[in-house]
Order: C-alpha cells, then sequence, then structure tokens
C-alpha cells in the first residue's frame, strides 16, 4: 500500500524534539494505520519492527495531543491523517472517499470527523499521567577552577603569554596536564631565562614532543636547532620553518609526514635540502596559497 508522507515535517519543531525512538513509531503508525487513520495497539509488533521497546509511557505531550485512544485504549486515531491523505473534506461522490467514510462509520467515528468534536486525546485523557516519572539527574558538581598561575612582568607578554598557552595545550593532548606546582617551577625557569629562551624552549619542546623543557643553549642529541643565541635570528631553512611554526602555528610534523619523513627524529639542522621543502610547503600553508608538493 502506498500512501503520501509529509517531507516537511522534518523541519517542524516538534518533530525534530523527538528521540528517535518516538520519530519511528510516528511513522509506523502513519504507514500501518487504517484509511481512517486508525491503528490497533500493539505494542510489542512495533517494539519488534523499530527495534526497542516502546509504550505508552514513552511518549511525551506533543505525541499524546496528536493521537486520540477509542474502544478504551484499544485502538488509537489520528485525526489529522485523514486530512492530509484525503484533503479537508470527504465526498460520497469519491470512491476512495467512501471507503474512507465507511471506515470512520465502522469505528464509531464519522460525526466527531464532520463536525471537528473529536475524542480526548491521549495527553487530554490522562492515558499518560500515570507513566513512570524520571528522576531527576543529580546535578553535577562543578569542578573547581584551577588558580592560575601569576605571569611575572619580564614575561607578561603576548609572545609568551601564546607559547605558554600552546605549551599547556600540548601537555593536555598527551596527557600530562600540568599541575600547579609544575607551572610555578617553569615559571621560576624561564624568569631566570627570560622570555626569548623560555619561548624557544617551548617550542623546542613542542616540536620535538618531548614532556620536559630545556635550556635552549644546551644541545640535546641530534636537537641542534634550539641552540642559538637569544635575540640572534636564524635565516636557516630549519629556523625560518621554526619562525613560521612559533607564529602561525602550523605543524612541522605534518608537513614531514606529508613528504614521507618521519616526525621523529627530526631532519638534522644542516639538512638544508630537506627542511628546504617543508619551509616551502609551511610557506604556502601560511599564505593561503595551497601546499607546495
Amino acid at each position: 500500500m502506498k500512501r503520501m508522507t509529509d517531507t516537511n515535517k522534518w523541519e517542524d519543531p516538534w518533530w525534530r524534539s523527538l528521540k528517535p525512538g518516538l520519530k519511528l513509531l510516528w511513522i509506523y503508525l502513519c504507514d500501518h494505520c487504517d484509511n481512517a487513520g486508525v491503528w490497533k495497539v500493539d505494542f510489542d509488533l512495533v517494539s519488534f519492527f523499530i527495534g526497542e521497546t516502546v509504550d505508552v509511557s514513552c511518549l511525551d505531550d506533543g505525541f499524546a495531543s496528536r493521537v486520540c485512544p477509542i474502544d478504551g485504549g484499544a485502538k488509537w486515531w489520528i485525526p489529522s491523517f485523514i486530512h492530509f491523505q484525503c484533503g479537508s473534506t470527504l465526498s460520497e461522490k469519491s470512491g476512495p472517499h467512501r471507503r474512507v467514510l465507511s471506515m470512520l462509520e465502522d469505528h464509531g467515528l464519522r460525526e466527531a470527523y464532520e463536525t471537528g468534536d473529536f475524542p480526548p486525546s491521549l495527553l487530554d485523557s490522562g492515558a499518560i499521567d500515570d507513566k513512570p516519572k524520571t528522576a531527576p539527574k543529580p546535578r553535577a558538581k562543578r569542578a573547581k577552577a584551577k588558580p592560575e598561575t601569576p605571569i611575572p612582568e619580564a614575561l607578561d607578554t603576548e609572545t609568551f603569554r601564546a607559547a605558554w598557552d600552546r605549551w599547556h595545550k600540548f601537555r593536555s593532548e598527551i596527557g600530562k596536564s600540568l599541575k600547579p606546582s609544575t607551572e610555578a617551577a617553569q615559571i621560576k625557569k624561564f624568569t631566570e631565562w627570560g622570555e626569548a629562551l623560555a619561548v624557544q624552549a617551548i617550542e623546542a619542546s613542542i616540536t620535538n614532543g618531548w614532556q620536559g623543557l630545556f635550556d635552549p643553549r644546551e644541545k640535546r642529541g641530534n636537537s641542534q636547532q634550539m641552540a642559538i643565541p637569544a635575540g640572534k635570528p636564524d635565516d636557516s631553512p630549519k629556523g625560518r620553518a621554526l619562525a613560521i611554526h612559533k607564529t602561525t602555528g602550523i605543524s612541522i610534523g605534518g608537513h614531514l609526514v606529508a613528504l614521507g619523513l618521519p616526525r621523529r627524529p627530526m631532519p638534522a639542522a644542516d639538512d638544508h635540502e630537506t627542511w628546504g621543502r617543508v619551509l616551502a610547503r609551511m610557506e604556502a600553508d601560511r599564505d593561503g596559497a595551497g601546499v607546495a608538493a
């Protein structure tokens, strides 16, 4: 049997507010009621078809107001069904309409339909008043805000705060969020180093995936890119790539992987060919011109 369906229901606020199970129940009712809009209540069957248990207790007020129980609740009638399928007026001159009128007669609903004096809905009849009340969920305790570690005046710059925020984000991403005591110790160390070295240390640790922070003036294995005197710009391909990462947050590791290279260990500082390729991609990414091949 084929029937018309209302494609505009997806924009209807009432329909959007329904839980998935109630959406399926409504579609099932419209598909399985008879031509007069009457459905013989069978929750076991409808629960089987839609894949979850439904009964009167599941209905919300909006749903219940659209359905009228008849025959002592053994059947449900959807008054709006006929209007949607057949139009606002049923005529004895129309064969399909006569069948609908005959069904309404059999259900004892013809007069109610023609006068608009419908039986009480599930909501008005109180049929859903006895549904189990959902116990209110206990209010979740609000987590206490972690006290912010004060930034000394010598480090209180936009550049340092941006790097400090990236350091917090990085530590969170690797599951090693900073504790207040660790933050205080790191801030103390940064104060001794100065802003420039502090930012370099943060960028080096993020770039290399280190959990700790190290003095940029001290070389660590192959990671020589941070052994740069404070305040002196590094114009090598690697230094320029690091500068772009520092100012824009563009990932160096992501571009290494895109070139078929491992993230760790990073290329040596004097591998200018590789760093030149990484730099070209990062500059294209920064300038919004697409990524260089």
